[in-house]
């Protein structure tokens, strides 16, 4: 067994561990449809996911040229998602939503983390 598919398993083990400390979420991606001059508009296309997230609030010292104070993280593990983020990801959380600002993933692919600021 490789490394990274020990890390992969213990990552799973992990967020199952966390139980209820997790949130469920929904994962929106926003796919930008052709614009149609006719009527002046943009039929975008969207695909939503349902994922558990670890989250935390941004605090002083993580803020950065593009993250505030009241921003948001959302840490979900990789293999919970098939959806491929981008800027125009939204997150539903306790039914307000987020636009993501940042992503990253960790180096071994294992986890997301989203942060994204309230809309």
């Amino acid at each position: 067994m490789s490394l990274r598919a020990i890390l992969k398993d213990a990552a799973k083990l992990a967020f199952d561990a966390a139980g209820d400390a997790l949130s469920a979420i929904t994962v929106k991606a926003v796919t930008p449809g052709a614009y149609d001059p006719a009527t002046g508009t943009q039929a975008n296309t969207e695909a939503t996911e349902d994922v558990r997230a670890a989250v935390k609030p941004i605090v002083d010292g993580e803020k950065s040229d593009r993250l505030e104070n009241a921003d948001t993280e959302f840490a979900i593990l990789q293999a919970e998602m098939s959806l491929s983020p981008d800027l125009l990801t939204i997150i539903e959380f306790e039914g307000r939503e987020y636009e993501v600002v940042k992503f990253v993933r960790d180096g071994v692919n294992l986890t997301w983390r989203f942060f994204a600021r309230a809309i």
